[in-house]
């Protein structure tokens, strides 16, 4: 897929009807468009996911409000978006039209093939636009670079996760896998049902209750996951403002340092309950050991050895006493005499070589238990020490961070004093949502192991019906298709992480200026390393550029598969990377390297920027790449007052990118190169 443009018609900020043309030169690849804040970038990004699924970025607020309202004003009431783009050699258009009657609207999508300048209707619209680029792909197509360090933020894993997943195609495998595991279910009702059998209905009845709590639990979990991703982009917009807000752009500087600190204590808080954790699995024996050691030699001493001769008199000399029938007195020792009767007992309390053998090892080892133990003591105390000084610093940074709060609630600002508002109400939100979750969680674990139970309990009964026997043959059919599924999904997701790994190493070998090693987790967690393994300290900006290399990755990891079949995967897709705002978080040398990158990301590459992030060093970087360039310039009915210049410098020629005293208020796109 290649976009070849983008048209307009009363879009939000854009008035009439405007045109973007995109760079389509397989060495000239990239469109740059450049505006400031406010004035149109991430309304054409959500212009062409609006056109296509009729879906918005979590940034893109009043999301309702479409219409521009100068036409709206005018007596307009009719708004649309149209994307010209190829796929597999053939010119496609797809339009979707917005309509206001009084308060309500309506929306209408069609998609049109081009042939010889003749556009001809493709039925079933949304099928087709997912055929050629599926919404779950699309968002890492279509993308908000300002948002992009969240893939990298501790916690995020899931959000990881699903993005492999969703560039994986494994959206019609778990389909099968939740319809499988319906008709197990169905089977299970059905062999509960057999006549004559009251105590495996009842048993049947409690396996009904416990899927059911179960699909509740996990519905539940998973919708508290949608709010609270959704309440943290909003999170993330609010504090994108509040740091560019004159006078609360500093202390919210300050506030995301210090919570960035509070991150990495608590992460190494968690390193130390690590630590403990493998100090009791590899040091505690050695303490727990010495005593039960020293312990078990009491026991040998006390009870082993009472009344035995200590060496020499052992087995072995009080029998050579015997076999010479002389005593060590030099008496006599006469077989049924009473002095050979004597000795003869003495064998029976005598410590054996044996005996003194296993007493000397025993004490040997609990020498040996001594030191270990007394290193595991130092070990465990340093480990303690450097915990304690951790929770410390946890402590004040929690102390700082709820300062900063109140420094920017007492800002002298409504606006700021709202968006404040509104970031500690989310906050709150999220924090309440994550409870919920973990209610929920121990609440799915219960019915988990009721589940396990019941069942347990009505294999037992299966056998005295034929008709549930034949039942639960195929309920454990359908079990088993429904793991076999899961095996090779989890088999498809090894692989998959493997290559996205691999990939973002590479980009990070060309781009970071330290030597870092990506690596994920298990859980599919994002951790950026040292060569030594230790995790690095990763800045704000650190994160959205491994979310950059993260995002390139999927990208070719979705291009590698665009020709893959299989029977339960979806291909890859071939598309366009839409990026805006990309270079937020980053500094000259790091804006510099991903600009040279994201040139390769994909085969067609459209850029939004402002004037800060594309600065000349990020210009000079794409310029050999640019087919395509704009700027969207903000025209304005008021006068400009007090308003400093704004322009836009680009190739040593100015470009206005505000203009006031015009008949309208609205922002309009000029073509720059």
């Amino acid at each position: 897929m290649q976009l070849s443009y983008i048209k307009l018609k009363n879009f939000r900020q854009f008035y009439d009807e405007q045109v973007i043309e995109f760079a389509s030169d397989p060495d000239r690849n990239v469109t740059v468009i450049h505006a400031e804040n406010g004035v149109g970038k991430t309304t054409l990004l959500n212009a062409i996911l609006w056109a296509f699924y009729e879906e918005t970025t979590s940034r893109f607020e009043h999301k309702d409000k479409i219409l521009n309202f100068e036409a709206a004003r005018e007596g307009l009431s009719a708004a649309a978006v149209s994307v010209g783009f190829e796929h597999e050699k053939t010119e496609y258009v797809v339009q979707r039209h917005l309509q206001m009657i009084g308060d309500r609207l309506t929306t209408k999508a069609v998609a049109q093939k081009v042939e010889g300048g003749v556009t001809l209707p493709i039925p079933a619209t949304e099928t087709f636009i997912s055929s050629v680029l599926p919404s779950e792909m699309a968002r890492y197509f279509f993308f908000d670079g300002e948002h992009a360090e969240a893939f990298a933020a501790q916690g995020n894993q899931k959000v990881v996760a699903k993005a492999v997943r969703s560039m994986l195609g494994c959206e019609v495998a778990d389909t099968a896998i939740a319809d499988l595991k319906a008709v197990a279910s169905d089977f299970n009702r059905e062999a509960g049902q057999a006549p004559g059998n009251a105590e495996l209905e009842r048993l049947q009845a409690e396996t009904a209750r416990a899927e059911e709590a179960i699909a509740n639990g996990e519905a539940e979990i998973e919708r508290l996951n949608k709010e609270v991703e959704a309440w943290e982009h909003q999170l993330d917009t609010i504090e994108t403002y509040l740091r560019n807000a004159e006078g609360a752009k500093e202390t919210q500087k300050m506030r995301d340092r210090t919570a960035d600190d509070l991150r990495q204590a608590n992460s190494d808080i968690k390193a130390a309950d690590d630590d403990i954790l493998k100090w009791m699995g590899s040091k505690a024996i050695n303490l727990v050991a010495r005593r039960a050691s020293e312990l078990t030699l009491e026991f040998i001493d006390e009870a082993s050895l009472r009344g035995k001769l200590p060496e020499p008199y052992n087995q072995t000399f009080i029998q050579g006493l015997l076999d010479a029938k002389l005593c060590i007195c030099d008496r006599c020792l006469e077989p049924g005499s009473e002095q050979f009767a004597a000795v003869l007992e003495l064998t029976k309390t005598a410590a054996s070589a044996e005996t003194l053998k296993r007493v000397v090892r025993a004490r040997s080892r609990v020498n040996q238990f001594k030191e270990t133990s007394a290193d595991a003591a130092r070990a465990l105390h340093d480990i303690q020490a450097k915990s304690g000084v951790m929770h410390q610093r946890r402590m004040r940074l929690e102390q700082a961070l709820g300062e900063l709060d109140k420094k920017m609630a007492e800002i002298p600002s409504q606006e700021i004093a709202e968006r404040e508002a509104a970031r500690v109400a989310l906050k709150r939100k999220i924090g309440e949502a994550h409870r919920e979750m973990g209610s929920a969680d121990n609440r799915l674990k219960q019915a988990e192991r009721a589940l396990a139970d019941s069942e347990k309990r009505t294999q037992a009964l299966v056998g005295q019906s034929a008709r549930a026997q034949r039942f639960y043959a195929r309920r454990d059919l359908a079990r088993r298709g429904q793991e076999m599924l899961q095996v090779m999904l989890g088999d498809y997701e090894t692989s998959a992480r493997e290559q996205v790994q691999g990939s973002i190493n590479k980009v990070l070998n060309e781009v970071a200026r330290r030597d870092y090693r990506f690596r994920f987790g298990d859980d599919f967690s994002m951790e950026l390393l040292y060569p030594d393994n230790h995790p690095v300290p990763r800045s704000g900006g650190e994160n959205q550029l491994m979310s950059l290399a993260f995002t390139s990755a999927l990208i070719e990891y979705s291009r590698l598969r665009s020709g893959a079949s299989g029977e339960i995967l979806s291909p890859g897709v071939v598309a366009p990377l839409v990026l805006d705002s990309p270079f937020g978080q980053l500094d000259a040398k790091y804006r510099e390297a991903t600009a040279k990158f994201i040139t390769k990301m994909a085969s067609q590459v459209i850029l939004l920027v402002s004037s800060s992030q594309g600065d000349q060093t990020v210009m000079k970087a794409l310029e050999p790449y640019i087919g395509a360039e704009y700027v969207l310039v903000s025209e304005n009915r008021g006068d400009r007052g007090e308003k400093p210049d704004d322009q836009i410098v680009l190739r040593d020629k100015q470009y206005f990118a505000s203009l006031y005293n015009q008949p309208r208020t609205l922002t309009r796109i000029e073509r720059v190169h």
